[in-house]
């Protein structure tokens, strides 16, 4: 299988996902970036693919790599950037390794309470458009939002974080 073509601003790093759209060489993961360059097309429309089966895939998809990454002790990492996410609920998760949502896009909600960072948790250049969850969180390493852009709310009622927490020119 062909892996899809993205890359990350980030380190310039490859996307590993294997191609879900061929004629656009992406993965599920970054598939809703499309809508951005075809906001027109009925097909690819970001509206369109938000209604389609994609969210759910995407999630699914999602939920696979975290649980893949946890439980393989070649990869290092969860690098998830420049990933199209849909509304996400990763609630109780729990990271033992490094966390990279680097250049990602949240589109709808995201929910991430209840879940632990056992490493550094690196949302930097994140865009938030939807309301963010991080209640009763766990950070046990450094936890940055530095550049990150919030559009609704962002909450951290009963989060804890045990280390540096940056939000530099976050807004």
């Amino acid at each position: 299988m062909t892996a899809c073509k993205f890359k990350s601003p980030y380190y310039g790093r490859a996307c590993p996902i294997p191609v879900a759209v061929p004629a656009f060489e992406l993965c599920a993961c970054h598939l809703l970036s499309i809508g951005e360059k075809h906001p027109d097309h009925p097909t690819w429309k970001l509206s369109a693919l938000l209604a389609s089966e994609w969210p759910a895939k995407i999630q699914e998809q999602l939920l696979k790599l975290v649980e893949e990454t946890e439980s393989n002790p070649a990869i290092k990492s969860h690098d998830y950037a420049g990933f199209w996410l849909p509304s996400i609920d990763l609630r109780g998760t729990t990271f033992t390794k490094p966390v990279y949502f680097n250049h990602a896009v949240f589109l709808q909600d995201a929910v991430f309470s209840e879940s632990t960072f056992g490493e550094v948790a690196c949302f930097d250049h994140t865009s938030f458009r939807g309301d963010v969850d991080f209640m009763s969180m766990s950070f046990e390493a450094e936890a940055s939002f530095a550049w990150a852009r919030i559009k609704q709310d962002m909450l951290f009622s009963d989060a804890n974080f045990a280390s540096d927490a940056i939000f530099a020119d976050a807004f």
